[in-house]
Protein backbone atom coordinates (compact mmCIF):
# COMPACT_ATOMS: atom_id res chain seq x y z
CA UNK A 1 0.00 0.00 0.00
CA UNK A 2 3.03 2.25 0.61
CA UNK A 3 4.18 1.90 -2.85
CA UNK A 4 1.17 2.62 -4.31
CA UNK A 5 0.70 5.52 -2.28
CA UNK A 6 4.08 6.35 -3.72
CA UNK A 7 2.70 6.07 -7.17
CA UNK A 8 0.22 8.85 -6.30
CA UNK A 9 2.34 11.38 -4.94
CA UNK A 10 4.68 10.75 -7.82
CA UNK A 11 2.21 11.50 -10.41
CA UNK A 12 0.93 14.84 -8.43
CA UNK A 13 4.81 15.62 -8.76
CA UNK A 14 4.72 15.09 -12.36
CA UNK A 15 1.90 17.41 -12.50
CA UNK A 16 3.57 20.24 -10.96
CA UNK A 17 6.84 19.45 -12.58
CA UNK A 18 5.36 20.07 -16.22
CA UNK A 19 4.27 23.48 -15.12
CA UNK A 20 7.77 24.52 -14.26
CA UNK A 21 9.82 26.02 -17.73
CA UNK A 22 12.23 27.00 -15.57
CA UNK A 23 13.32 23.65 -14.66
CA UNK A 24 15.98 23.42 -17.60
CA UNK A 25 17.45 26.04 -15.85
CA UNK A 26 17.89 23.38 -12.84
CA UNK A 27 19.38 20.95 -15.33
CA UNK A 28 21.94 23.52 -17.42
CA UNK A 29 22.75 26.57 -15.68
CA UNK A 30 25.92 26.95 -14.49
CA UNK A 31 25.07 28.90 -10.84
CA UNK A 32 28.67 29.75 -10.03
CA UNK A 33 30.10 33.15 -11.05
CA UNK A 34 33.23 32.49 -12.75
CA UNK A 35 34.52 36.91 -11.74
CA UNK A 36 35.41 35.56 -8.72
CA UNK A 37 37.02 32.35 -8.37
CA UNK A 38 40.18 30.06 -9.33
CA UNK A 39 41.35 27.05 -11.12
CA UNK A 40 41.45 25.44 -7.87
CA UNK A 41 38.49 26.77 -5.86
CA UNK A 42 36.65 25.63 -8.76
CA UNK A 43 38.10 22.53 -9.35
CA UNK A 44 36.91 21.82 -5.53
CA UNK A 45 33.39 23.33 -6.40
CA UNK A 46 33.23 20.71 -8.85
CA UNK A 47 34.15 18.09 -6.95
CA UNK A 48 32.05 18.60 -4.11
CA UNK A 49 29.04 19.02 -6.82
CA UNK A 50 27.99 15.53 -6.64
CA UNK A 51 28.70 14.72 -3.20
CA UNK A 52 24.79 14.39 -1.93
CA UNK A 53 25.16 11.44 -4.43
CA UNK A 54 28.97 9.95 -4.16
CA UNK A 55 28.41 9.72 -0.35
CA UNK A 56 25.43 7.73 1.15
CA UNK A 57 23.28 9.98 1.80
CA UNK A 58 18.97 9.96 2.12
CA UNK A 59 17.98 11.33 -1.30
CA UNK A 60 19.29 9.34 -3.82
CA UNK A 61 18.29 6.17 -1.79
CA UNK A 62 14.77 7.55 -0.97
CA UNK A 63 14.15 9.25 -4.34
CA UNK A 64 16.06 6.80 -6.52
CA UNK A 65 17.54 3.63 -5.39
CA UNK A 66 15.07 2.14 -2.89
CA UNK A 67 12.01 1.37 -5.42
CA UNK A 68 14.54 0.87 -9.03
CA UNK A 69 17.84 -0.75 -8.89
CA UNK A 70 17.98 -2.37 -5.47
CA UNK A 71 14.86 -4.04 -6.44
CA UNK A 72 15.91 -4.74 -9.88
CA UNK A 73 19.10 -6.66 -8.25
CA UNK A 74 17.09 -8.46 -5.66
CA UNK A 75 19.27 -6.88 -3.01
CA UNK A 76 16.04 -5.49 -0.85
CA UNK A 77 12.70 -7.08 -0.59
CA UNK A 78 9.72 -5.77 -2.55
CA UNK A 79 6.60 -6.73 -2.86
CA UNK A 80 4.66 -8.09 -6.00
CA UNK A 81 1.89 -5.37 -6.89
CA UNK A 82 0.74 -4.65 -10.41
CA UNK A 83 3.03 -2.03 -12.38
CA UNK A 84 6.04 -2.68 -9.89
CA UNK A 85 8.68 -2.24 -13.05
CA UNK A 86 6.79 0.49 -14.82
CA UNK A 87 9.19 3.79 -14.48
CA UNK A 88 6.47 5.49 -13.13
CA UNK A 89 7.76 4.76 -9.60
CA UNK A 90 11.12 6.42 -11.39
CA UNK A 91 9.84 9.89 -12.60
CA UNK A 92 10.46 11.68 -9.09
CA UNK A 93 14.23 9.72 -9.11
CA UNK A 94 14.91 10.30 -12.54
CA UNK A 95 14.30 14.09 -12.08
CA UNK A 96 16.48 14.56 -9.20
CA UNK A 97 19.50 12.04 -10.75
CA UNK A 98 19.42 14.02 -14.20
CA UNK A 99 19.24 17.55 -11.55
CA UNK A 100 22.01 16.65 -9.66
CA UNK A 101 24.37 15.41 -12.54
CA UNK A 102 23.54 18.53 -14.81
CA UNK A 103 25.02 20.79 -11.95
CA UNK A 104 28.16 19.20 -11.47
CA UNK A 105 28.13 19.24 -15.33
CA UNK A 106 28.05 22.08 -15.25
CA UNK A 107 29.92 23.11 -12.65
CA UNK A 108 33.05 21.07 -14.54
CA UNK A 109 32.06 22.90 -17.38
CA UNK A 110 32.93 26.23 -15.51
CA UNK A 111 35.97 24.99 -14.34
CA UNK A 112 37.25 24.28 -17.89
CA UNK A 113 36.32 27.74 -18.82
CA UNK A 114 38.35 28.95 -15.92
CA UNK A 115 41.19 26.63 -16.72
CA UNK A 116 41.07 27.64 -20.34
CA UNK A 117 41.00 31.57 -19.65
CA UNK A 118 44.60 31.40 -17.84
CA UNK A 119 47.93 31.94 -19.79
CA UNK A 120 49.34 28.95 -21.41
CA UNK A 121 51.98 28.54 -18.48
CA UNK A 122 49.81 28.67 -15.61
CA UNK A 123 47.55 25.85 -17.50
CA UNK A 124 50.66 24.06 -17.86
CA UNK A 125 51.23 23.92 -14.13
CA UNK A 126 48.02 23.81 -13.03
CA UNK A 127 47.76 20.18 -15.52
CA UNK A 128 46.76 18.27 -12.66
CA UNK A 129 43.78 20.01 -11.71
CA UNK A 130 42.56 19.72 -15.22
CA UNK A 131 43.61 15.91 -15.39
CA UNK A 132 42.07 14.48 -12.28
CA UNK A 133 38.60 16.76 -13.00
CA UNK A 134 38.37 14.80 -15.91
CA UNK A 135 38.17 11.66 -13.89
CA UNK A 136 35.90 12.33 -11.33
CA UNK A 137 33.82 13.32 -13.95
CA UNK A 138 33.92 10.54 -16.39
CA UNK A 139 33.24 8.58 -13.49
CA UNK A 140 29.80 10.35 -12.71
CA UNK A 141 29.33 10.20 -16.74
CA UNK A 142 29.58 6.37 -16.84
CA UNK A 143 27.13 5.86 -14.19
CA UNK A 144 24.56 9.05 -16.04
CA UNK A 145 25.37 6.79 -19.29
CA UNK A 146 24.79 3.60 -17.86
CA UNK A 147 21.32 4.40 -16.55
CA UNK A 148 19.71 6.26 -19.23
CA UNK A 149 22.08 5.88 -22.25
CA UNK A 150 22.56 8.75 -24.60
CA UNK A 151 22.94 11.75 -22.88
CA UNK A 152 23.01 15.34 -23.85
CA UNK A 153 26.74 16.01 -23.06
CA UNK A 154 28.97 17.88 -25.19
CA UNK A 155 26.53 20.62 -26.22
CA UNK A 156 25.42 20.61 -22.33
CA UNK A 157 26.35 23.32 -19.51
CA UNK A 158 27.23 25.87 -22.12
CA UNK A 159 24.33 28.54 -20.83
CA UNK A 160 27.46 30.48 -19.26
CA UNK A 161 29.32 30.57 -22.61
CA UNK A 162 26.31 31.69 -24.15
CA UNK A 163 25.65 34.26 -22.35
CA UNK A 164 22.22 33.78 -20.19
CA UNK A 165 20.56 32.41 -23.66
CA UNK A 166 18.22 29.63 -22.63
CA UNK A 167 17.21 28.92 -26.28
CA UNK A 168 20.58 28.80 -27.80
CA UNK A 169 21.76 26.23 -24.42
CA UNK A 170 19.13 23.58 -25.53
CA UNK A 171 21.72 20.16 -25.79
CA UNK A 172 21.62 17.68 -28.74
CA UNK A 173 22.20 14.28 -27.14
CA UNK A 174 25.51 12.45 -27.51
CA UNK A 175 25.62 8.86 -28.48
CA UNK A 176 26.48 6.29 -25.77
CA UNK A 177 29.12 5.06 -27.31
CA UNK A 178 30.67 8.44 -28.39
CA UNK A 179 30.56 9.21 -24.86
CA UNK A 180 32.27 5.77 -23.78
CA UNK A 181 34.85 6.91 -26.49
CA UNK A 182 35.55 9.95 -25.50
CA UNK A 183 36.01 8.83 -22.41
CA UNK A 184 38.58 6.11 -22.76
CA UNK A 185 40.73 7.99 -25.02
CA UNK A 186 41.32 10.84 -22.64
CA UNK A 187 41.20 8.44 -19.64
CA UNK A 188 44.51 6.81 -21.70
CA UNK A 189 46.22 9.92 -21.98
CA UNK A 190 46.11 10.68 -18.52
CA UNK A 191 47.12 7.56 -17.18
CA UNK A 192 50.51 8.15 -19.45
CA UNK A 193 50.45 11.88 -18.15
CA UNK A 194 50.00 10.69 -14.34
CA UNK A 195 52.74 8.27 -14.96
CA UNK A 196 54.75 11.00 -16.19
CA UNK A 197 53.71 13.94 -13.46
CA UNK A 198 54.71 10.79 -10.61
CA UNK A 199 57.90 9.57 -12.43
CA UNK A 200 59.76 13.13 -12.90
CA UNK A 201 58.01 14.32 -9.77
CA UNK A 202 56.94 16.95 -12.29
CA UNK A 203 54.69 19.13 -9.39
CA UNK A 204 56.00 22.18 -8.52
CA UNK A 205 56.31 22.29 -4.45
CA UNK A 206 53.47 25.44 -4.70
CA UNK A 207 51.41 23.60 -6.73
CA UNK A 208 51.65 20.30 -4.95
CA UNK A 209 50.99 21.96 -1.62
CA UNK A 210 47.84 23.30 -3.68
CA UNK A 211 46.96 20.45 -4.82
CA UNK A 212 47.58 18.93 -1.29
CA UNK A 213 44.95 21.18 0.38
CA UNK A 214 41.92 21.12 -1.87
CA UNK A 215 42.00 17.26 -3.01
CA UNK A 216 39.85 16.30 -0.46
CA UNK A 217 39.52 13.16 -2.65
CA UNK A 218 42.96 11.84 -2.30
CA UNK A 219 44.82 14.11 -0.12
CA UNK A 220 47.15 15.41 -3.29
CA UNK A 221 48.03 11.63 -3.52
CA UNK A 222 49.43 11.30 -7.16
CA UNK A 223 49.65 7.78 -6.70
CA UNK A 224 45.78 7.33 -5.56
CA UNK A 225 44.56 9.50 -8.63
CA UNK A 226 46.81 6.94 -11.17
CA UNK A 227 45.11 3.86 -9.27
CA UNK A 228 41.51 6.21 -9.76
CA UNK A 229 42.24 6.92 -13.39
CA UNK A 230 43.26 3.10 -14.66
CA UNK A 231 41.06 1.00 -12.12
CA UNK A 232 38.12 3.60 -13.59
CA UNK A 233 39.31 2.58 -16.84
CA UNK A 234 39.33 -1.43 -16.44
CA UNK A 235 35.31 -0.71 -15.39
CA UNK A 236 34.65 1.19 -18.21
CA UNK A 237 36.42 -1.57 -20.60
CA UNK A 238 34.77 -4.60 -18.84
CA UNK A 239 31.50 -2.95 -19.43
CA UNK A 240 31.49 -2.37 -23.02
CA UNK A 241 34.01 -5.41 -23.69
CA UNK A 242 31.10 -7.70 -24.80
CA UNK A 243 30.44 -4.85 -28.10
CA UNK A 244 31.79 -5.49 -31.11
CA UNK A 245 33.47 -1.58 -31.34
CA UNK A 246 35.21 -1.90 -28.31
CA UNK A 247 35.67 -5.81 -27.42
CA UNK A 248 39.22 -5.51 -29.36
CA UNK A 249 40.21 -2.42 -27.14
CA UNK A 250 39.08 -3.97 -23.89
CA UNK A 251 41.62 -7.14 -24.83
CA UNK A 252 44.55 -5.21 -25.73
CA UNK A 253 44.10 -2.19 -23.04
CA UNK A 254 43.28 -4.31 -19.73
CA UNK A 255 45.84 -6.55 -20.93
CA UNK A 256 48.45 -3.54 -21.16
CA UNK A 257 47.23 -2.03 -17.89
CA UNK A 258 47.36 -5.77 -15.85
CA UNK A 259 50.72 -6.11 -17.33
CA UNK A 260 52.63 -2.82 -16.32
CA UNK A 261 51.60 -2.26 -12.69
CA UNK A 262 54.63 0.05 -12.24
CA UNK A 263 53.16 2.07 -15.07
CA UNK A 264 49.39 1.70 -14.63
CA UNK A 265 48.55 1.23 -10.93
CA UNK A 266 45.49 -0.11 -9.38
CA UNK A 267 43.84 -0.63 -6.71
CA UNK A 268 44.54 -4.17 -6.18
CA UNK A 269 44.60 -5.42 -2.38
CA UNK A 270 47.69 -3.16 -2.04
CA UNK A 271 49.73 -5.41 -4.36
CA UNK A 272 51.75 -3.67 -6.67
CA UNK A 273 53.00 -6.92 -9.04
CA UNK A 274 51.65 -8.01 -12.07
CA UNK A 275 49.62 -11.36 -11.02
CA UNK A 276 49.11 -10.92 -7.69
CA UNK A 277 45.91 -10.10 -6.02
CA UNK A 278 46.68 -8.10 -2.69
CA UNK A 279 44.19 -9.76 -0.33
CA UNK A 280 46.25 -9.32 3.08
CA UNK A 281 43.76 -8.18 6.33
CA UNK A 282 44.50 -4.32 5.28
CA UNK A 283 44.23 -5.08 1.90
CA UNK A 284 40.56 -3.40 1.30
CA UNK A 285 42.16 -0.23 1.84
CA UNK A 286 43.49 -0.42 -1.03
CA UNK A 287 40.94 1.37 -2.78
CA UNK A 288 39.65 5.33 -3.62
CA UNK A 289 36.93 6.57 -0.74
CA UNK A 290 36.96 9.10 1.55
CA UNK A 291 37.54 8.02 4.83
CA UNK A 292 34.86 9.08 7.92
CA UNK A 293 35.85 11.63 9.91
CA UNK A 294 36.43 11.29 13.57
CA UNK A 295 33.44 12.93 14.39
CA UNK A 296 30.23 14.31 12.21
CA UNK A 297 31.55 17.82 11.34
CA UNK A 298 32.59 17.59 7.86
CA UNK A 299 29.67 15.29 6.97
CA UNK A 300 28.10 11.95 7.93
CA UNK A 301 25.80 9.57 6.10
CA UNK A 302 22.11 9.00 6.43
CA UNK A 303 21.52 5.63 4.43
CA UNK A 304 18.70 4.33 7.06
CA UNK A 305 16.76 7.19 6.52
CA UNK A 306 16.49 6.68 2.83
CA UNK A 307 16.97 3.11 2.31
CA UNK A 308 13.87 2.34 4.70
CA UNK A 309 11.68 4.88 3.33
CA UNK A 310 8.16 4.08 2.97
CA UNK A 311 8.73 1.48 5.67
CA UNK A 312 10.48 -1.26 4.45
CA UNK A 313 12.96 -0.53 2.32
CA UNK A 314 15.80 -2.00 4.73
CA UNK A 315 14.29 -5.75 4.22
CA UNK A 316 16.56 -8.64 2.96
CA UNK A 317 15.28 -10.88 0.41
CA UNK A 318 14.80 -14.70 0.69
CA UNK A 319 17.36 -15.24 -2.49
CA UNK A 320 20.41 -13.08 -0.97
CA UNK A 321 19.65 -14.66 2.88
CA UNK A 322 19.76 -18.01 1.38
CA UNK A 323 22.67 -17.58 -0.12
CA UNK A 324 24.68 -16.14 2.66
CA UNK A 325 23.21 -19.30 5.45
CA UNK A 326 23.27 -21.88 2.69
CA UNK A 327 27.20 -20.93 2.15
CA UNK A 328 28.41 -19.93 5.89
CA UNK A 329 29.44 -16.51 4.73
CA UNK A 330 31.30 -14.19 7.13
CA UNK A 331 29.15 -11.78 5.86
CA UNK A 332 26.04 -12.26 6.98
CA UNK A 333 26.24 -10.83 10.24
CA UNK A 334 28.18 -7.76 9.13
CA UNK A 335 25.25 -7.27 6.73
CA UNK A 336 21.97 -8.31 8.18
CA UNK A 337 20.41 -8.82 11.25
CA UNK A 338 17.23 -10.83 12.12
CA UNK A 339 13.41 -9.71 12.66
CA UNK A 340 12.32 -9.66 15.93
CA UNK A 341 10.19 -11.87 15.71
CA UNK A 342 12.97 -14.71 14.80
CA UNK A 343 15.64 -14.45 17.22
CA UNK A 344 19.15 -15.78 15.75
CA UNK A 345 17.34 -16.77 12.78
CA UNK A 346 17.32 -15.21 9.05
CA UNK A 347 14.51 -15.30 6.95
CA UNK A 348 14.37 -12.96 3.75
CA UNK A 349 11.04 -12.63 2.15
CA UNK A 350 10.34 -14.79 -0.56
CA UNK A 351 10.16 -13.13 -3.66
CA UNK A 352 7.93 -15.43 -5.57
CA UNK A 353 5.27 -14.82 -3.28
CA UNK A 354 2.02 -13.12 -3.91
CA UNK A 355 1.66 -9.43 -2.93
CA UNK A 356 -0.94 -9.29 -0.41
CA UNK A 357 1.26 -12.22 1.64
CA UNK A 358 4.60 -10.55 1.06
CA UNK A 359 2.61 -7.54 2.15
CA UNK A 360 1.49 -9.21 5.29
CA UNK A 361 5.22 -10.54 5.98
CA UNK A 362 6.34 -7.17 5.64
CA UNK A 363 4.13 -5.79 8.29
CA UNK A 364 5.34 -8.38 10.45
CA UNK A 365 8.69 -8.93 12.34
CA UNK A 366 10.30 -11.92 11.24
CA UNK A 367 11.99 -10.47 7.75
CA UNK A 368 15.51 -9.91 8.19
CA UNK A 369 16.68 -6.31 7.62
CA UNK A 370 19.89 -4.50 6.65
CA UNK A 371 22.15 -4.94 9.66
CA UNK A 372 21.76 -1.24 11.88
CA UNK A 373 25.63 -1.03 12.29
CA UNK A 374 26.18 -0.45 8.65
CA UNK A 375 22.75 0.92 7.46
CA UNK A 376 22.66 3.35 10.60
CA UNK A 377 25.92 4.50 10.59
CA UNK A 378 26.81 7.97 10.36
CA UNK A 379 30.34 7.14 9.68
CA UNK A 380 30.04 5.24 5.91
CA UNK A 381 33.07 6.42 3.70
CA UNK A 382 32.83 8.07 0.62
CA UNK A 383 32.93 5.49 -2.15
CA UNK A 384 33.95 5.89 -5.45
CA UNK A 385 36.40 2.42 -6.22
CA UNK A 386 37.27 -0.55 -4.23
CA UNK A 387 39.74 -3.25 -4.86
CA UNK A 388 37.46 -6.12 -4.45
CA UNK A 389 35.06 -4.56 -7.65
CA UNK A 390 38.02 -4.14 -9.36
CA UNK A 391 39.78 -7.46 -8.77
CA UNK A 392 35.95 -9.33 -9.44
CA UNK A 393 36.14 -7.99 -12.70
CA UNK A 394 39.78 -9.00 -13.34
CA UNK A 395 38.46 -12.50 -12.52
CA UNK A 396 36.23 -11.23 -15.10
CA UNK A 397 38.46 -10.16 -17.73
CA UNK A 398 40.66 -13.90 -17.10
CA UNK A 399 37.55 -15.77 -17.83
CA UNK A 400 35.58 -14.28 -20.55
CA UNK A 401 37.89 -12.33 -22.19
CA UNK A 402 41.82 -13.91 -21.94
CA UNK A 403 40.87 -16.82 -20.63
CA UNK A 404 43.71 -17.81 -17.79
CA UNK A 405 41.67 -19.88 -14.81
CA UNK A 406 44.32 -20.15 -12.45
CA UNK A 407 44.69 -16.02 -12.16
CA UNK A 408 41.14 -15.54 -12.93
CA UNK A 409 40.38 -18.08 -9.24
CA UNK A 410 42.91 -15.91 -7.67
CA UNK A 411 41.75 -12.45 -8.18
CA UNK A 412 38.12 -13.93 -7.44
CA UNK A 413 39.77 -14.97 -4.04
CA UNK A 414 41.24 -11.95 -3.32
CA UNK A 415 38.09 -10.10 -3.68
CA UNK A 416 36.10 -12.04 -1.56
CA UNK A 417 39.12 -11.60 1.30
CA UNK A 418 39.10 -7.79 0.77
CA UNK A 419 34.79 -7.74 0.83
CA UNK A 420 34.61 -9.51 3.74
CA UNK A 421 37.49 -7.33 5.31
CA UNK A 422 35.68 -4.41 3.99
CA UNK A 423 32.14 -4.82 5.66
CA UNK A 424 34.06 -5.48 9.26
CA UNK A 425 35.68 -2.50 9.14
CA UNK A 426 32.84 -0.92 8.55
CA UNK A 427 30.79 -2.53 11.33
CA UNK A 428 33.88 -1.52 12.90
CA UNK A 429 33.95 2.13 12.97
CA UNK A 430 30.11 2.39 13.22
CA UNK A 431 28.67 5.18 15.80
CA UNK A 432 25.02 3.16 15.53
CA UNK A 433 23.21 3.52 18.69
CA UNK A 434 19.90 1.34 17.68
CA UNK A 435 19.52 -1.90 18.88
CA UNK A 436 20.00 -4.53 16.79
CA UNK A 437 17.50 -7.99 17.16
CA UNK A 438 18.81 -11.21 17.28
CA UNK A 439 20.86 -13.28 19.98
CA UNK A 440 24.87 -12.55 18.80
CA UNK A 441 27.49 -9.81 19.19
CA UNK A 442 29.69 -8.89 16.38
CA UNK A 443 33.19 -10.43 15.85
CA UNK A 444 35.30 -9.74 12.97
CA UNK A 445 35.31 -13.35 10.90
CA UNK A 446 38.87 -14.98 11.24
CA UNK A 447 41.52 -16.09 8.27
CA UNK A 448 40.06 -19.41 8.88
CA UNK A 449 36.35 -18.62 8.65
CA UNK A 450 37.29 -16.87 5.28
CA UNK A 451 39.68 -19.42 3.93
CA UNK A 452 36.16 -21.85 4.81
CA UNK A 453 34.07 -20.00 3.07
CA UNK A 454 36.20 -19.44 0.13
CA UNK A 455 36.60 -23.03 -0.37
CA UNK A 456 33.02 -23.84 0.49
CA UNK A 457 31.44 -26.62 -2.38
CA UNK A 458 29.44 -23.87 -3.60
CA UNK A 459 31.89 -21.06 -3.81
CA UNK A 460 35.31 -22.95 -4.86
CA UNK A 461 36.99 -21.59 -7.68
CA UNK A 462 37.99 -25.22 -8.53
CA UNK A 463 34.66 -26.82 -8.40
CA UNK A 464 33.82 -24.37 -11.30
CA UNK A 465 34.52 -26.43 -14.10
CA UNK A 466 32.76 -24.67 -16.87
CA UNK A 467 32.73 -20.96 -18.12
CA UNK A 468 29.07 -20.13 -17.12
CA UNK A 469 29.58 -22.08 -13.77
CA UNK A 470 32.60 -19.41 -13.29
CA UNK A 471 30.53 -16.46 -14.55
CA UNK A 472 27.56 -17.45 -11.49
CA UNK A 473 30.66 -17.56 -9.09
CA UNK A 474 32.05 -14.37 -10.34
CA UNK A 475 28.69 -12.68 -10.55
CA UNK A 476 27.37 -13.84 -7.36
CA UNK A 477 30.66 -12.61 -5.49
CA UNK A 478 29.72 -9.09 -7.42
CA UNK A 479 25.98 -8.52 -6.04
CA UNK A 480 26.84 -9.82 -2.67
CA UNK A 481 29.69 -7.36 -2.75
CA UNK A 482 27.79 -4.35 -4.13
CA UNK A 483 24.10 -5.31 -2.24
CA UNK A 484 22.97 -1.97 -1.59
CA UNK A 485 26.39 0.18 -1.55
CA UNK A 486 26.78 -0.25 -4.71
CA UNK A 487 23.44 -0.01 -6.76
CA UNK A 488 24.79 1.68 -9.74
CA UNK A 489 27.53 -1.26 -10.38
CA UNK A 490 25.63 -4.03 -9.09
CA UNK A 491 22.57 -3.27 -11.69
CA UNK A 492 24.71 -2.52 -14.12
CA UNK A 493 26.71 -5.72 -13.95
CA UNK A 494 23.67 -7.47 -13.43
CA UNK A 495 22.55 -6.14 -16.77
CA UNK A 496 25.65 -6.72 -18.70
CA UNK A 497 26.35 -10.14 -17.80
CA UNK A 498 23.04 -11.86 -16.53
CA UNK A 499 24.98 -13.37 -13.82
CA UNK A 500 23.70 -14.31 -10.53
CA UNK A 501 20.99 -15.69 -12.39
CA UNK A 502 17.68 -14.38 -10.32
CA UNK A 503 14.17 -15.15 -10.80
CA UNK A 504 11.40 -12.56 -11.00
CA UNK A 505 7.67 -13.06 -11.34
CA UNK A 506 6.92 -11.51 -14.48
CA UNK A 507 4.07 -8.36 -14.27
CA UNK A 508 1.35 -9.75 -16.38
CA UNK A 509 -0.46 -6.66 -15.49
CA UNK A 510 1.72 -4.28 -17.30
CA UNK A 511 1.71 -3.58 -21.20
CA UNK A 512 5.22 -1.52 -20.20
CA UNK A 513 7.55 -3.87 -18.46
CA UNK A 514 6.72 -7.10 -17.06
CA UNK A 515 10.20 -7.89 -15.87
CA UNK A 516 13.29 -5.16 -14.06
CA UNK A 517 13.71 -2.40 -16.61
CA UNK A 518 16.73 -1.74 -18.51
CA UNK A 519 16.97 1.80 -18.14
CA UNK A 520 15.36 5.01 -17.24
CA UNK A 521 12.81 7.24 -18.36
CA UNK A 522 14.42 11.28 -19.31
CA UNK A 523 13.15 13.50 -17.42
CA UNK A 524 9.75 15.15 -18.17
CA UNK A 525 11.09 18.45 -18.68
CA UNK A 526 13.51 17.18 -21.46
CA UNK A 527 10.50 15.84 -22.62
CA UNK A 528 7.97 19.38 -22.98
CA UNK A 529 11.32 21.71 -23.00
CA UNK A 530 14.38 20.31 -24.96
CA UNK A 531 12.01 18.54 -27.42
CA UNK A 532 13.54 18.89 -30.76
CA UNK A 533 16.94 17.14 -29.46
CA UNK A 534 14.89 15.04 -27.34
CA UNK A 535 12.85 13.60 -30.37
CA UNK A 536 16.08 13.21 -32.63
CA UNK A 537 17.41 10.97 -30.14
CA UNK A 538 14.66 8.92 -28.80
CA UNK A 539 13.01 8.67 -32.61
CA UNK A 540 10.41 11.31 -31.33
CA UNK A 541 10.10 8.85 -28.35
CA UNK A 542 9.57 5.82 -29.74
CA UNK A 543 13.11 4.77 -27.80
CA UNK A 544 12.38 6.00 -24.63
CA UNK A 545 11.14 3.36 -22.97
CA UNK A 546 12.37 1.19 -20.19
CA UNK A 547 12.63 -1.92 -21.96
CA UNK A 548 15.17 -0.41 -24.41
CA UNK A 549 18.47 -1.83 -23.68
CA UNK A 550 21.55 0.26 -23.06
CA UNK A 551 24.15 -0.67 -25.65
CA UNK A 552 26.56 -2.65 -23.41
CA UNK A 553 23.80 -5.23 -22.37
CA UNK A 554 24.02 -8.71 -22.63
Amino acid sequence: MKRILLYHIILLMLVFAACSKNKFGDYYQNPASTSTTTVEKQWTGFNYASFNYESFQYTPYFSEWQTTALNFTQVTAYENIAHRYEPIFQYASVDDKWTNYYNFLSQYKNFLSVYAGEPAATQDLYRIFKITADIHFYDQTQKMVDTYGDIPWTRAGLITTNEGNIAASYASYDKATDIYETMLDSLKAHAAELNNLSASNALTSTIATIFKNQDFINQGSILKWQKYCNSLRIKMLMRVSGTSQFSSRANTEIASILADPATYPICNGGSTAAGVFGSASDGYQDGIYLSPPSSKVAFTSSLYTGLFGWGYGDRATKVMIDTLVNNNDPRLNLLFQPGSGSPGTFIGLDESLDGATQSSLLQGTIIAGYNYYLSNSSFLPVLYITSQEIQLLIADYYTNITPNPGLAGQAYAAAITNSINWYSWLYSISDNTKPIYGSYTYSAPTSAAISNYINGSNISWVNATTIAQQNELIGLQKWINYNIFQPNECWSELRRTGYPILKFVPDDASNISQQPSNRFYYPVNEVLYNTANYNAATNNGANNIPTTKIFWQH
